[in-house]
């Protein structure tokens, strides 16, 4: 039971300690960056090849994170490097990816998207009020000066991505509207 615990126990108070406390050192996109880490850390895909040395962290073009997403460039994780890849709506690129983050997209940019992302097992990460009920996968939101976030379960179980029931723990649990 310690053993289970612990590691818990850790993941809480290193990572998801609310922003009114670490805001001193950090800013809130800072910690997003962090939130986006550990939700990759947290996260198993279904097999891909073995040979696979990079991990496409993709980041639409039109998001704020951006240049923040640039610090985790080069990190390992996942038996890869993580690779910092700016994309638009082209599929080429989204090909790339291994995780999504999104902006505020047109609500049909944002669907097509989703469904692709889904289709090729990306994670498909956000940081706008809602997007988890229109299918995003893990969104973080703002609220009452500590970061939350939310899972789409069923959108995360249609891609067959598995997150960790210690991050479970930690979230809100979602459902798309209207699907």
């Amino acid at each position: 039971m310690k053993k289970i615990l612990l590691p818990v126990i850790v993941f809480m108070v290193t990572t998801l300690l609310p922003v009114s406390i670490r805001a001193q050192s950090a800013s809130v996109d800072d910690l997003k960056i962090a939130y986006i880490y550990n939700f990759i850390r947290y996260t198993s895909w279904p097999m891909t090849e073995s040979t696979k040395t990079d991990f496409g962290l993709c980041v639409h073009k039109a998001s704020a994170l951006q240049e923040k997403l640039g610090s985790l460039e080069g990190k390992r994780v996942k038996g890869g490097l993580i690779k910092v890849i700016s994309v638009g709506n082209v599929r080429q690129e989204l090909a790339l990816c291994d995780v999504l983050v999104l902006p505020r997209l047109e609500e049909e940019k944002l669907k097509g998207m989703i469904v692709y992302a889904t289709t090729t097992n990306t994670l498909t990460i956000a940081d706008t009020q809602g997007y988890a009920h229109l299918g995003v996968m893990i969104n973080m939101v703002v609220k009452d000066k500590k970061i939350a976030f939310e899972v789409n379960l069923d959108e995360v179980r249609r891609s067959d991505l598995k997150i960790s029931s210690n991050l479970l723990k930690l979230a809100k649990i979602v459902q798309s509207g209207g699907r």
